[in-house]
């Protein structure tokens, strides 16, 4: 597929015209609607790609357009919602560090510390440079008054704020801002 090279290529002005042609001929896409929800995600517009990664779901439930979707409802406080599609895309694929990153998130967000802590700790495990898992044992610790943990992983992170995602960013400065 033309789209897939030329964003495994990073040409993203080139796919995302050819993900418009493809949706123009068929509507209901799945990998369409897919990547056109990645593009609007990364432009911030989170509603559009929300209601992409919704119609890519009517045509093939797969654990990423799962995932995707679910990532938004979390940063909505849209909780139930995102643990369903979490744990139907975890069922898929349980060992997915991509997903467990997602429900150790979500996990975080509802207070259920213990199993966040369990699943940022296996995506650690596997990924130990991934700066969003860091920022996420940052913030459990934090959660749990463990403020000098939560302390040693944002001086690590502090010198690389702009390697973040801007909507990260902001909730790195806030840690940063909030730990003594």
């Amino acid at each position: 597929m033309l789209v897939a090279v030329d964003f495994g290529e990073r040409k993203r002005d080139l796919a995302e015209d050819h993900v418009r042609a493809l949706l123009t001929l068929d509507p209901s896409n799945h990998e369409g609607n897919l990547m056109l929800g990645s593009f609007q995600y990364e432009r911030g517009q989170y509603s559009l790609a929300a209601a992409s990664y919704r119609t890519a779901l009517e045509a093939k439930r797969t654990p990423t357009c799962l995932n995707d979707l679910a990532y938004i409802l979390i940063g909505e406080g849209s909780y139930a919602e995102a643990g369903q599609l979490i744990d139907e895309a975890c069922a898929m694929k349980p060992d997915d560090p991509l997903l467990l990153s997602t429900r150790g998130e979500l996990y975080l967000r509802t207070g259920r510390l213990d199993e966040a802590e369990t699943d940022i700790q296996q995506v650690l495990s596997v990924l130990p440079d991934n700066l969003q898992m860091q920022l996420l044992a940052a913030e459990l610790y934090h959660a749990r008054g463990q403020d000098p943990a939560a302390r040693q992983i944002l001086d690590t992170l502090r010198g690389r704020v702009h390697e973040f995602p801007a909507d990260l960013q902001a909730r790195l400065q806030d840690l940063l801002r909030d730990v003594p």
